[in-house]
């Protein structure tokens, strides 16, 4: 990612055979929608949290390992979906921000009870 791109809103790189990590993203603060299923993405989730813009991310089907970082809940307190199905994650399900419609993360490695928190999501579907 260009460092002279950090007005980027929104980014759509879907089946691209991408390799690589989120880190880069990073770079781009302003980022509101991000979709990047089906790639070949590795590492971990934890730069989402330096993105407090976000309202969407799609990292469905590629390689991410590691835990959901506890922090999205509150880094991300705008986010309406998160779908980070068909990875290698772990852990526990996370808290999630008031505002969430939508979160995917199915066929992963996560384990453990739905956070009670979930009760009060009422726009979750």
């Amino acid at each position: 990612v260009d460092a002279r791109q950090t007005s980027l809103t929104m980014l759509s790189v879907d089946n691209s055979s991408l390799q690589g990590t989120l880190q880069s993203l990073a770079r781009l603060p302003s980022l509101r929608f991000f979709s990047a299923f089906g790639n070949r993405l590795t590492g971990s989730l934890e730069v989402l949290c330096e993105l407090k813009n976000l309202v969407h991310v799609d990292v469905c089907d590629n390689v991410i390992t590691g835990s959901i970082p506890t922090c999205l809940s509150s880094a991300l307190a705008n986010a309406e979906e998160l779908r980070f199905c068909q990875n290698r994650l772990t852990g526990k399900l996370p808290e999630l921000p008031p505002s969430m419609v939508q979160f995917r993360a199915d066929a992963n490695g996560l384990d453990g009870p739905l956070p009670l928190s979930w009760s009060r999501l009422s726009q979750l579907r």
